[in-house]
């Protein structure tokens, strides 16, 4: 197998050395050459070794007419053989969840459109110029950029080429500002208490719907649509189990955990849980552009009240969850933020939290005293009681 840029003749007679790479090899006694057409030649090897391999599988004069080139590979066809390439492409080869297909597939249709494009090829070079004409709103852009960037990954490439459909990214090259989570600037427990005894007098009996997302998200740490998807099966003595299910409601993380309870706050959440069906939150469910939902109108309710609070934040109910995963790492520790929250890893726990957990320092020379900010000082020696005069 050689990998080459090929040599042409232009209008004026000259060589020209092409942009994209070919790859030449030996098939049968014959000399085949395939144009790989990308520029990339990371991406131009893995497209020629998954080639080379089909290639010898079923034979290249079977194999090339299924190989249309990039120029007729339309956007419903990357969508399609992405959806099958999806069903083993996530980490350890299993399934990507449907929700992330949805999203991807979303925003990859969301751009072609708006720069007109039919086919991959139509959307080579105006990635760019969609991401300026967007520049008003930079996070929502990236973020859009990298969910349809990722239908074009290395190890998705080759499986197009499996498919007959020999495309390179169009996104190559486009540059993205790399996400990261803002530390969480705390939630003095004075206003929580605050905030709690205001969802009592309130909420509690005007809005029990909102007020069982309320001490969901604030007693708990679910997520908005975790709660709305809470059943009272998973309500137990002392804690609530975060149910994951393919089924109705897939978490975020794609797997049950349990969140610790304390006795209150079960009988509060028992007392307050709506009456009819088997959920906690007695809200219909309401079908978006993207997903299903339960509990949109409460949702919109509460967020409303929470502004009236003070709340400030983008998503008003999600803060609710922070203000909890902050008292949860500052009080008992960030490893069990991380578990309660069902953060999938502890660094995503620290880039939220660790700006408000103390760090005290521990002075060995000095008998393993802990010192600093909170510290606790080291249980020592008791000193021995003065004997009274005359004992």
């Amino acid at each position: 197998m050689h990998l080459f840029k090929p040599k042409y003749r232009d209008r004026h007679g000259n060589y020209v050395e092409a942009t994209t790479y070919a790859v030449r090899f030996t098939e049968n006694g014959k000399r085949v050459v395939k144009s790989l057409g990308t520029a990339n030649k990371a991406n131009a090897e893995a497209k020629a070794r998954a080639l080379l391999r089909k290639s010898k599988e079923i034979g290249w004069e079977v194999l090339k007419p299924k190989l249309p080139g990039r120029t007729k590979a339309t956007i419903e066809d990357i969508i399609e053989a992405y959806s099958e390439h999806a069903k083993t492409g996530g980490p350890k080869g299993r399934a990507l969840a449907p929700r992330t297909v949805r999203a991807n597939v979303g925003a990859l249709r969301r751009i072609a459109a708006d720069v007109e494009a039919a086919t991959v090829a139509d959307m080579m070079g105006k990635i760019d110029g969609w991401k300026k004409a967007h520049a008003a709103n930079a996070v929502t852009t990236d973020a859009t950029l990298r969910l349809a960037r990722s239908i074009f990954a290395k190890k998705a490439l080759v499986r197009y080429l499996e498919k007959g459909h020999a495309v390179e990214n169009p996104f190559a090259g486009v540059a993205l500002a790399n996400p990261t989570i803002a530390p969480f600037a705390g939630f003095e427990m004075a206003r929580i208490e605050k905030l709690i005894a205001a969802a009592k007098a309130q909420l509690r009996d005007a809005d029990r719907d909102a007020y069982v997302i309320f001490l969901l998200t604030l007693c708990a740490g679910l997520r908005a649509q975790e709660a709305t998807w809470a059943q009272k099966v998973h309500l137990t003595d002392s804690s609530i189990i975060v149910v994951s299910d393919p089924a109705t409601h897939e978490t975020k993380a794609r797997r049950p955990r349990p969140v610790p309870l304390a006795p209150s706050i079960v009988a509060e959440l028992r007392a307050v849980a709506s009456p009819d069906g088997p959920y906690l939150v007695g809200a219909q469910r309401a079908t978006l552009k993207r997903h299903e939902i339960r509990g949109e109108k409460p949702l919109r309710r509460l967020a409303e009240w929470l502004r009236g609070q003070g709340i400030t934040d983008r998503k008003p109910v999600h803060f609710l969850r922070k203000a909890y995963g902050a008292a949860v790492a500052t009080r008992i520790s960030a490893f069990a933020a991380q578990k309660y929250l069902g953060h999938s890893t502890m660094a995503v726990t620290e880039a939220h939290y660790s700006a408000l957990i103390e760090k005290p320092s521990l002075d060995l020379l000095n008998g393993g005293v802990v010192v600093g900010d909170g510290a606790k000082k080291a249980p020592g020696k008791r000193k021995p009681r003065k004997q009274r005069r005359g004992a």
